[in-house]
């Protein structure tokens, strides 16, 4: 865990401002160029640019859970601001990487996992501190935050529409 913490900060000092897709992880940043994501209403894919990981039609799964993660009302709390406040501070950028998944390759994941884990995390020169990690559990279809304090995963909300989708693409 240690290792993958200090190469989860050594890829993200090389590519502070922009997607990363390197043989380890994923790095999605708030401020990257644009990407298709589901639009909840529609369930069409539309133009977003609140994370860059690859084409939608290669990482569809990968893409819906992103959807769901940065879109739950309490990844939207924890970065409401933190881009500024990062800039403030001397950083670069804030982003989410992809640390565990079904599809390690597909996904540019770090290890394998059943589930799709993400830590987020501020992006300095010199350091990306983990201010946050996040799951997607695929086998009851629920978002958790870590509690660091009672050291475990906490159930939280999100956007229920979004599971007819990943039950459509991800079987």
């Amino acid at each position: 865990m240690k290792k993958a913490i200090q190469l989860i900060g050594i890829l993200t000092i090389i590519i502070t401002a922009s997607c990363t897709n390197s043989n380890n992880s994923t790095t999605i940043t708030n401020n990257t160029t644009t990407v298709k994501e589901l639009d909840v209403e529609s369930d069409n894919l539309t133009e977003n640019s609140m994370s860059n990981h690859g084409n939608s039609e290669d990482n569809p799964c990968l893409d819906i859970v992103v959807k769901i993660l940065t879109t739950s009302p309490a990844y939207l709390e924890m970065t409401e601001g933190l881009y500024e406040a990062v800039i403030k501070n001397g950083g670069t950028s804030f982003g989410i990487t992809v640390e565990g998944s079904p599809n390690p390759k597909k996904d540019n994941a770090m290890e394998y996992s059943e589930n799709y884990d993400f830590n987020l995390h501020e992006t300095y020169p010199d350091h990306s501190p983990v201010i946050a990690r996040f799951t997607f559990k695929t086998s009851d279809k629920k978002l958790y935050k870590y509690d660091m304090a009672e050291n475990k995963f906490v159930s939280i909300e999100f956007e229920r529409k979004l599971l007819v989708k990943f039950d459509e693409m991800c079987k």
